[in-house]
């Protein structure tokens, strides 16, 4: 198993899930190990698929809402596609608890294959500082960050170039 879905999979481990953007996450992989170890999922996307609720979550949805709070927010690979990722991150607060962790992965900015071979759907990307900042101004507490190989079972040689090409970032709700 990938780095990023063991870390993901320990923190989901008999919890009540809501994963952000589940729909195509690495081939559906992520998402088969959320709903595997978690204790309650709910999944969301703005495509459709089956067993997931249709949502845009930079607006409120009373789908969603009505199965909160969750024990853990997760959203893989989505913060740089949104239109307006600090209203995203404003709205999962009204989908916690106290105790919530929120986990996202992103690409991570400072890493060549990010910004020479630019994906042209993501509308912004981060590094630890600037990803810290927006989770800040929308009212979450950064608990760690860290690095990870990117989304690929197997790199091969290839792994000194691509250790630091992704973040994984586990927040907290500021009370």
């Amino acid at each position: 198993m990938m780095k990023r879905e063991s870390i993901i999979r320990n923190a989901v481990l008999n919890k009540r899930v809501l994963d952000v953007g589940c729909v195509g996450q690495a081939r559906g992989t992520l998402q088969h190990i959320i709903r595997q170890s978690c204790s309650y999922y709910v999944g969301t996307d703005i495509q459709s698929a089956p067993n997931v609720i249709r949502a845009n979550i930079e607006y409120h949805s009373d789908k969603i809402m009505f199965h909160a709070p969750y024990d853990v927010i997760i959203l893989g690979d989505l913060i740089e596609h949104l239109s307006n990722p600090g209203r995203a991150l404003e709205m999962l607060r009204m989908y916690s608890h106290s105790n919530t962790i929120l986990l996202l992965t992103t690409p991570n900015a400072k890493w060549p294959t990010v910004f020479l071979k630019p994906n042209p759907e993501h509308t912004c990307w981060h590094d630890r500082h600037t990803i810290t900042e927006l989770l800040k101004r929308s009212g979450w507490v950064v608990d760690s960050v860290r690095y990870y190989p990117g989304n690929k079972p197997s790199y091969g040689l290839l792994w000194p170039f691509v250790c630091r090409q992704g973040l994984i970032v586990s927040a907290s709700v500021r009370v």
